[in-house]
């Protein structure tokens, strides 16, 4: 809630605390229906995909690593990752997908990739706020993550932004048609 706002009239050169909330909320409005298409079809399809490849996850591979045919590699049957492992195939990271698609749809949607700002994690990693200087910069964040949490190989998230950056660009094209009065 804002406090001591004082409402402006239209002739004293202050902007209009209701005009500014409504125009706001229009365009967050806006903003929110052009991720929304680019997330789901990028889950269905890197969901689609997975099952298609069926490619093992870190946590198998490495466990494994002495019976996966290759004498180079030993197995280390303790090995854990930061976060839980969704028992899901690795190939691709749909968390990936999904940060590409909106990387694309907001950089269409303002204009530039080159946008940048802050956002503040929720549990369980509340009150970290990390900034960016683009959407594709947080997007490759959000693809290192789960690399660095042992959910997934490098592969699987650089083919996942990929994947998403062309569902993107067709959910901008398809779903964001200009306004007609």
């Amino acid at each position: 809630m804002l406090v001591n706002q004082r409402r402006s009239s239209p002739d004293d050169g202050r902007p209009d605390v209701d005009a500014v909330r409504a125009k706001r909320s229009k365009q967050y409005g806006q903003e929110t229906r052009a991720r929304h298409p680019g997330h789901l079809v990028g889950y269905i399809a890197g969901g689609a995909t997975r099952y298609h490849y069926n490619f093992w996850r870190p946590i198998t591979a490495i466990r494994a690593g002495d019976s996966d045919g290759n004498d180079a590699t030993a197995g280390d049957p303790g090995w854990e990752t930061f976060m839980n492992t969704p028992p899901l195939p690795d190939y691709p990271s749909t968390h990936s997908v999904a940060g590409g698609a909106s990387a694309v749809v907001l950089a269409g949607f303002f204009g530039a990739d080159q946008v940048a700002f802050s956002m503040t994690s929720g549990v369980p990693f509340a009150g970290i706020t990390r900034s960016f200087t683009s959407f594709s910069q947080a997007s490759q964040e959000n693809a290192d993550s789960r690399i660095y949490s042992g959910i997934h190989f490098r592969t699987s998230v650089q083919d996942g932004i990929k994947q998403g950056e062309q569902i993107g660009h067709r959910a901008f094209a398809q779903y964001l048609l200009p306004y007609r009065k």
